[in-house]
């Protein structure tokens, strides 16, 4: 990185009216990155911002701590100054500006998402106080950084299914990353039925058909004429008792008395498959967007970093 350091005092920009006594200072200047100045009014607003909840450059908050951080360290505050700086430096370089129609077309596209009109949003702004000539530059520097992020970080950053699934097992302490579903059929009967329910399982060992027994013992009216059908099931989602008994058993098998809440059943496996575990689908998103999140910060350091080496900054630190 080419820093040049001031020390011993502040650099200023000095307007001279008539003569040296009438010299005024206009502006001090707390540093200076690829030829832009960073002055104590930047520095000034930024806070205020930071106070007030202003647009701020959320890039380079992704995490809440930060801001508190840059109100108490003015070193801290420079440091995203620079950044700032650095990076509409490089959105110039590479040819990313906007033009006014842009920013006008997505301040629009914002009113709209508000349900007004641009008109409407530009009063709404004006009672809060909201400078709108600010707001607009807010929006197309968004614009033009949104598009430099997305040039060289965004694009390049890749979150394979196995690094979800990868995240998932470590989070989980598990090694499982699949499950079985199973299709099965019940022949159900009344809780007390105790007799009939082991004259059935006798009937299926001496090699009548399961449809068969349905039809001569089931008490359940729904799945009689359907061979007893009771559903497809993925591990963890039925009974533990039931889980238990139809777990071991193969395509075609069927289980011994297994007794529920419904009453007493016997299960035949229709299907069996191995299926991806549904806990890592259901928070397959939400891993996603932590990777990615995780991801994007470090690869922004990153590329900050490199691109800090290559700048022309001049800070004074006294």
């Amino acid at each position: 990185m080419k820093v040049v350091i001031q020390c011993a005092v502040f650099l200023f920009m000095i307007s001279v009216v008539a003569t040296p006594a009438d010299a005024r200072v206009l502006e001090k200047i707390y540093g200076v990155v690829n030829g832009e100045t960073i002055t104590l009014t930047e520095i000034r607003s930024y806070q205020k911002k930071l106070k007030e909840g202003g647009f701020l450059n959320d890039l380079l908050f992704s995490d809440p701590a930060e801001r508190q951080k840059a109100l108490e360290e003015r070193e801290y505050l420079l440091k995203l100054l620079v950044d700032e700086k650095i990076m509409d430096y490089e959105v110039k370089k590479n040819g990313l500006l906007v033009t006014e129609e842009r920013v006008e077309k997505e301040i629009g596209t914002i009113a709209k998402r508000q349900n007004l009109s641009t008109k409407q949003l530009r009063q709404t702004l004006t009672s809060q106080g909201v400078n709108y000539a600010e707001y607009r530059d807010f929006v197309k520097k968004s614009i033009e950084r949104r598009q430099l992020v997305e040039r060289e970080i965004t694009s390049k950053i890749k979150i394979s299914e196995q690094d979800i699934v990868s995240h998932y097992l470590s989070k989980n302490n598990t090694s499982k990353t699949q499950i079985f579903e199973f299709n099965i059929a019940h022949v159900l009967l009344p809780e007390k039925a105790n007799e009939k329910a082991k004259e059935a399982l006798a009937k299926l060992n001496s090699g009548t058909s399961f449809e068969k027994v349905v039809e001569t013992y089931s008490v359940d009216d729904d799945s009689k004429t359907k061979g007893g059908q009771f559903g497809a099931f993925k591990s963890g989602e039925m009974i533990a008792s039931i889980e238990k008994a139809i777990a071991p058993l193969k395509i075609g098998e069927s289980s011994s008395i297994v007794k529920t809440p419904m009453g007493l059943h016997i299960f035949k496996v229709l299907d069996k498959k191995l299926v991806k575990d549904p806990a890592i689908e259901r928070q397959k998103q939400a891993i996603y967007q932590q990777l990615f999140g995780q991801a994007f910060k470090e690869q922004l350091t990153f590329w900050l970093i490199q691109k800090r080496k290559d700048a022309i900054i001049q800070i004074n630190k006294s």
